[in-house]
């Protein structure tokens, strides 16, 4: 396919960007162009090289002065902090404002904060920047978090770690870098390098960096779900609690899922360096992962339905105990469930027909 042509588009006259998104969320631009005489939008793929209809995922189109966000620009997917300067990185924890780079009047701005939570624990969180009486910006939703009665991330005492020590940040467009313990080694193993926020979109674009060649190991996690691999492979991965009948996972759209909702993973970055990430976000959410293992770099980018972007880091540790036990200090520690509480489990599956039903009952 090399192009799309919309038919009865009174209302598309004035679109004035459009791209289209493959499986694995990479996109091509489109060239929009109303034919008046045929009240018809004609979007054509930019490039030699045709698309093949399967591969196509999303296609977005719209007229960026009228509001519309913008998926097809790169620079929708960046900020920058207000002022343009580097917050202090000398203390426990760093709070500014991000702006948006592209369309400031469609994504307002955003307040930011880094901390330590508990010793080795980074914070990174973003959401609306309030106004004076409390509100966020007009037009836009209350971001539903997931409470701390839930999942507690509250400081614990008075971390005493430097954010300088462990982080790199960079105001424009903003990035934050993960440094290695090791301070032989220059490389980020974990890199905040974009995002877009919106009421109904979080999205955010991570990439990490692992051994390559033939030592690569991908992430692992993203649990619960039923994969033949313990380390992922390319494709997509979604968090959903929806008990798909068939839930074994081969990382293609739709993904499949299961009951419970754990988006946290870890990677080995280096001998004796492993590293675990929470994302605390209970919404519906897409995890794309692309592998290059040749150089052993991995993106990760999570695209959920809204909520607040607030993740978790538990720094560089010599094992993957230590990144578990930072792990459990956050969810608390698994429960031995006494055999009696176990009960009686019928799974709706088991049945064919109503009569298989009424023959238990």
């Amino acid at each position: 396919m090399d192009q799309l042509l919309i038919a009865d588009a009174d209302d598309l006259e004035h679109v004035n960007f459009a791209c289209v998104f493959d499986h694995n969320m990479q996109s091509r631009d489109m060239r929009p162009r109303f034919i008046k005489e045929k009240r018809a939008l004609r979007l054509s793929i930019e490039g030699p090289t045709p698309l093949k209809f399967s591969d196509i995922k999303n296609i977005y189109f719209g007229n960026s002065d009228k509001g519309d966000i913008n998926f097809c620009d790169p620079l929708s997917y960046q900020y920058k902090i207000q002022g343009g300067r580097v917050p202090d990185l000398t203390g426990n924890s760093a709070t500014f404002v991000l702006e948006h780079m592209a369309d400031p009047k469609s994504l307002p701005n955003l307040q930011a904060t880094i901390r330590f939570i508990d010793t080795d624990i980074i914070n990174v969180k973003w959401t609306w920047q309030l106004d004076a009486q409390g509100n966020v910006p007009a037009g836009k939703r209350v971001p539903v978090e997931v409470p701390n009665d839930l999942l507690d991330t509250s400081v614990r005492g008075t971390p005493a770690q430097k954010l300088s020590d462990f982080i790199q940040v960079t105001a424009t467009p903003f990035n934050v870098k993960f440094m290695p313990r090791n301070k032989a080694d220059k490389t980020p193993y974990l890199n905040i390098k974009g995002m877009m926020f919106d009421s109904y979109i979080n999205w955010i674009n991570v990439g990490l960096k692992v051994p390559g060649g033939d030592q690569f190991k991908g992430i692992w996690g993203l649990g619960e779900r039923a994969n033949n691999d313990f380390f992922y492979e390319d494709g997509v991965y979604t968090i959903w609690g929806r008990d798909q009948g068939t839930p074994d996972e081969d990382g293609k759209a739709p993904s499949k899922g299961m009951y419970g909702t754990h988006p946290f993973y870890m990677f080995r970055h280096g001998p004796q360096s492993y590293v675990g990430v929470l994302t605390k976000l209970a919404h519906a959410q897409d995890w794309f992962i692309q592998n290059d293992k040749v150089k052993g770099n991995i993106d990760l980018r999570t695209i959920a339905t809204g909520g607040v972007a607030d993740l978790y880091i538990m720094t560089d540790r010599q094992d993957p105990q230590g990144i578990i036990e930072r792990y459990y200090s956050i969810v608390g520690d698994p429960v031995l469930i006494p055999q009696w509480a176990l009960g009686w489990n019928q799974c709706k599956w088991g049945y064919k027909k109503v009569d298989d039903m009424r023959d238990v009952v």
